[in-house]
């Protein structure tokens, strides 16, 4: 049997004879070079999984970093392509129980392909995104659940013509909101013109997807579209799409064609559907519109599924009260609109003192059912919430409040204005004390969504708490607080984000 020279691989492979110096033998320091170790006679074939992995990853991050320098779609397009054969493929040792790796424990060679592969970079993506978007502490039947379910959930499989390129169009979807929300908090515009093409590329594929029969009953499309909308609140994607109202607006036609709430059955479709009302009852707000979810199918339906819910997390209690709230605010905006077209009908005549106590009954009738569900709760100055989800609904509560009161109040003015020996009862009459001291609850809740544990969804929430402060304040010439929410603005909006842009105001 020749000889087999114990010597280093660099030294073999030149064919010079090695000094064998341990650990780094001394040809290699003099080349400045790393000594890549020396060969066991004993040991011809050794698991080099390790070793093999830590090359691949090398390799895959040089290539990844000169795509970034070329201003190439690094993740979009592996992923898209799914190019798994261009990764590295780890050889299979043929001594097996030979050696262990140093750390002492052979690795799991599928473990090191995935390592590669565009699913485990897509995972990293989503995990990443996870961390940074959702509010920490929050239910399995919070509304921002959905985004857990499907970034750890895989689309469905294509069975029907309806359902084809679906897994595409979410996958693209889920990726545009990932990449612009890491890429927004990091200030990295690599990601940031990823998350663009992202974007584009879902909505296209979402436009010629839906074409096709059977696509609305597709829950992923749904889903889809739903995470598109919240990408429009990025402003590195809202200056270039359609706003996010129009999209809340498209996502609630799409929903109710699809049959109604009797279409509704998985766990992702209550989900979406969780997620849309809260889309919708914000979005009616600020456009002073009823929504499609105040229709009563849509609130029977949702108190179905709030009160499912809460039972099968045992949430009975604080739950049900959330399910009575939500059951009211969603019918806020409708008495906005109801107000508007009154006040509309003061000039020619069309409105009447019928059609005014009409309001006023159904505004008292409301504001009752909100208070009750809260009736002596009490939130302390600091406002230190136990978690996101009653921090989030105690903000709704003081806003949809003052938008109900501030009805009222311009209300009792139209009905004085028909009748001038009119005038409120003192019980019933809305003053600028109570006004400003709603208005002072919400801006105490504002604090509490700028901390790490509201994460980017926190910064979401209160767009429309902040522009309803800041529309009072400046109405009334407090400037001082008009300030404080401008500061908070300034602050928040570094991270990249962009308030839905309605050309109504909020109030009038």
């Amino acid at each position: 049997m020749p000889f087999r020279s114990t010597g280093c691989y660099t030294c073999r492979k030149r064919k010079i004879r090695c000094d064998e110096t341990r650990p780094q033998c001394k040809k290699c320091a003099t080349h400045g070079v790393q000594c890549p170790g020396y060969r066991d006679p004993s040991d011809d074939f050794r698991d080099q999984t390790s070793i093999t992995a830590h090359k691949a990853e090398i390799k895959y991050r040089a290539k990844a970093a000169d795509r970034g320098r070329q201003g190439g779609n690094t993740f979009v397009k592996n992923v898209e392509e799914h190019d798994v054969q261009s990764a590295p493929r780890t050889p299979t040792p043929c001594n097996t129980s030979s050696r262990a790796t140093t750390s002492g424990i052979p690795p799991d060679p599928a473990a090191i392909r995935d390592l590669v592969s565009p699913a485990a970079v897509r995972t990293q993506l989503y995990s990443t995104f996870m961390t940074i978007y959702l509010p920490q502490k929050t239910s399995r039947i919070d509304h921002f659940s959905f985004y857990e379910l499907l970034a750890s959930r895989r689309p469905n499989t294509a069975t029907s013509p309806g359902e084809e390129g679906v897994e595409t169009v979410l996958s693209s979807s889920l990726d545009a909101l990932s990449l612009v929300t890491i890429g927004a908090t990091s200030h990295n515009q690599t990601f940031l013109d990823q998350s663009v093409r992202a974007y584009g590329s879902a909505l296209t594929r979402l436009r010629h997807t839906l074409t096709k029969p059977g696509a609305l009953q597709n829950d992923d499309l749904l889903a889809a579209t739903n995470v598109l909308g919240q990408c429009a609140l990025y402003e590195e994607i809202a200056q270039r799409a359609q706003g996010w109202t129009a999209h809340t607006a498209g996502l609630q036609q799409l929903i109710a064609a699809r049959g109604g709430p009797g279409s509704l059955h998985s766990p992702l479709a209550t989900l979406m559907f969780s997620s849309l009302r809260h889309s919708a009852l914000c979005a009616g707000l600020i456009g002073r519109k009823a929504p499609l979810m105040a229709r009563p199918e849509w609130r029977r339906k949702a108190r179905e599924t709030l009160v499912d819910g809460a039972l099968q997390e045992g949430l009975m209690g604080s739950g049900e009260r959330s399910v009575g709230f939500y059951d009211a605010a969603i019918q806020v905006p409708g008495l906005l609109e109801r107000y508007d077209d009154l006040s509309a009908g003061i000039g020619d005549g069309s409105t009447t003192v019928r059609d005014l106590e009409g309001l006023l009954a159904e505004c008292g009738r409301i504001e009752r059912k909100m208070r009750d569900c809260f009736w002596g709760e009490t939130f302390p100055h600091a406002y230190s919430f136990p978690s996101f989800s009653i921090a989030y609904l105690a903000s709704l509560y003081w806003m949809c409040l003052h938008f109900l009161r501030t009805t009222v109040q311009q209300t009792h003015k139209l009905r004085h204005d028909l009748d001038l020996n009119w005038y409120p009862d003192p019980e019933e009459e809305v003053n600028e004390e109570e006004l400003l001291e709603l208005i002072f609850h919400l801006c105490k809740t504002i604090p509490f969504f700028c901390e790490p544990i509201s994460g980017s969804t926190g910064h979401i929430g209160i767009f429309l708490p902040m522009r309803t402060a800041a529309i009072y304040f400046t109405q009334r010439g407090h400037w001082k607080f008009a300030r404080w929410v401008g500061m908070i603005r300034s602050c928040v909006f570094t991270k990249g984000l962009a308030p839905p842009n309605v050309g109504d105001p909020v109030t009038r």
